[in-house]
């Protein structure tokens, strides 16, 4: 499944989503950012994505963000309803428990990796993706020449 169709499958689209502030009941407003993170995590979000929708039986659950931040998946999320969500706390542990697991994910291929903080940029990946983004380098090497000293008149 891609991202679009998942998206707008109707068993997840109301995490995606809120309703008219009217109440009109005439349209709805994408509120999440996206997904920003590379296609390596599709599957372990996809499979987070519908545990919270197995859990989440008052629809109260917004996605605002899914990122990838520091070499690990971040889920930003509002809970709300009118009643008391009694699973609110049970929501939070597995988000966290899926942001942990994402240490153990490439980003780019979904094979077990490990966070790399040697790139420049923090990310999780596997052997592979970390040897294409650690190439090495040409070096620039600085050669200073002596150029002559020119002596004008200051006035």
């Amino acid at each position: 499944m891609t991202r679009e169709e998942f998206i707008q499958n109707e068993k997840y689209n109301y995490l995606f989503y809120y309703a008219d502030p009217n109440n009109t009941g005439n349209t709805i407003y994408p509120i999440s950012l996206g997904f920003e993170f590379s296609q390596g995590w599709d599957e372990m979000v996809f499979e987070l994505l519908d545990k919270i929708v197995e859990i989440d039986t008052k629809k109260a659950v917004r996605i605002f963000q899914l990122k990838e931040k520091f070499a690990s998946l971040r889920c930003y999320i509002s809970i709300t309803c009118d009643e008391d969500i009694p699973y609110d706390n049970e929501i939070y542990e597995l988000i966290d428990q899926y942001e942990t697991k994402s240490f153990t994910i490439c980003e780019e291929c979904g094979n077990p990796g490990k966070p790399r903080r040697d790139i420049g940029w923090h990310r999780t990946l596997c052997d592979k993706h970390y040897k294409e983004v650690k190439k090495p380098k040409q070096k620039v090497i600085n050669v200073v020449v002596n150029a002559p000293v020119i002596k004008t008149k200051m006035s």
